[in-house]
């Protein structure tokens, strides 16, 4: 015969155990796929930054005479360059054929903002099996007519300390952030982050330029 009772106290708190222990069991599942999720956002806007920093730079250097790189090792990194003029028709061009070249110069810098220590993020940065080195966070800045200007706010380039380079590709060799040979320049960047938990992350990467014009 059916009982006709009803649901009893006792069912209300088996019910309520059981809910809890299923709770208690997913709950983890559910924060570590939540904090993948958020890592992973996080990465790609520090992605989309970094690929927007170095198109920056790009753009200005590809038309532009690199006159120097300045800095690094033991110095922050940096550019002077000569702009060239916007070549309207085959008439802006010099006898030669090549663009002319405007009478004021530009830069490039990296300006130190911070210092990171791979002890207090408790993360191999450089993946060299210790946690015994120091980078320098910065930002890179245009620099023309005695103004600095940021290239980009939100995202900040790292480079090791105290050379102010690091081992970008793993093969064992430190990488600058600029590189001139002949006509070919190389930037790399290391651009770092965080996610929303406050964690350190990092990406890099790097271009490579055939400038339009000769070095200076």
């Amino acid at each position: 015969m059916r009982d006709q009772r009803g649901v009893t106290l006792l069912d209300v708190v088996i019910g309520a155990m059981l809910l809890a222990v299923v709770v208690g069991l997913a709950f983890p599942g559910f924060m570590v796929a939540n904090d993948t999720i958020s890592v992973s956002g996080a990465r790609d806007r520090l992605e989309r930054a970094a690929d927007q920093m170095i198109s920056e730079v790009v753009s200005r250097v590809r038309f532009s005479r690199v006159d120097a790189v300045t800095g690094a090792p033991l110095a922050p990194p940096g550019l002077t360059l000569t702009r060239a003029i916007r070549v309207e028709d085959l008439s802006d061009l010099d006898g030669e054929g090549a663009v002319p070249w405007e009478a004021e110069s530009f830069g490039i810098q990296f300006r130190q903002t911070a210092v990171v220590k791979e002890a207090d993020t408790n993360l191999d940065i450089n993946r060299d099996g210790d946690k015994n080195d120091q980078f320098a966070l910065g930002v890179l800045e245009i620099v023309e007519g005695g103004t600095a200007i940021p290239i980009l706010q939100r995202a900040r380039v790292m480079l090791g300390l105290p050379t102010y380079e690091d081992d970008l590709d793993g093969d064992g060799v430190p990488d600058a952030l600029f590189t001139l040979d002949g006509q070919t320049f190389l930037i790399r960047l290391q651009v770092a982050g965080w996610d929303g938990k406050g964690r350190l992350i990092t990406t890099v990467t790097t271009a490579r330029v055939h400038l339009r014009n000769p070095q200076g």
